[in-house]
């Protein structure tokens, strides 16, 4: 299983390519980038669920009630937890990359690749 640390780096990895425009101001355009991170998970998230509600209820396993007043363990907190901190990482990406942008790093894949295949 990946630790919390190998989902974060896995999440703040950059992508090739230009970054596409959306709007014309950075801040604009990492709201946007956002809130389509945001829109994509919960549309995927909701079928998700729904479908494996459906199921389960269809086959008499569990019923929408029990599912509304299910209260987790500590070690499925915890997974849960791995999980809202990838999301949070992945909803932050454009603005990391912008600070590592500003900073000096910005490195290109390329330069990359080459480092990782040196050393």
């Amino acid at each position: 299983m990946l630790s919390p640390t190998d989902i974060q780096n896995l999440a703040l990895n950059k992508a090739k390519g230009k970054r596409p425009k959306y709007l014309n101001e950075n801040a604009n355009d990492h709201l946007l980038s956002i809130v389509m991170v945001l829109a994509e998970e919960l549309a995927v998230t909701r079928e998700r669920a729904d479908t494996l509600e459906r199921i389960l209820e269809a086959q008499g396993v569990i019923s929408r009630d029990q599912i509304e007043t299910y209260v987790p363990a500590t070690d499925v907190g915890v997974e849960r937890q791995i999980e809202h901190s990838g999301l949070i990482s992945r909803l932050l990406r454009s603005l990391r990359h912008e600070v590592d942008a500003l900073s000096g790093d910005n490195k290109s894949t390329e330069e990359i690749v080459d480092f990782l295949k040196n050393n």
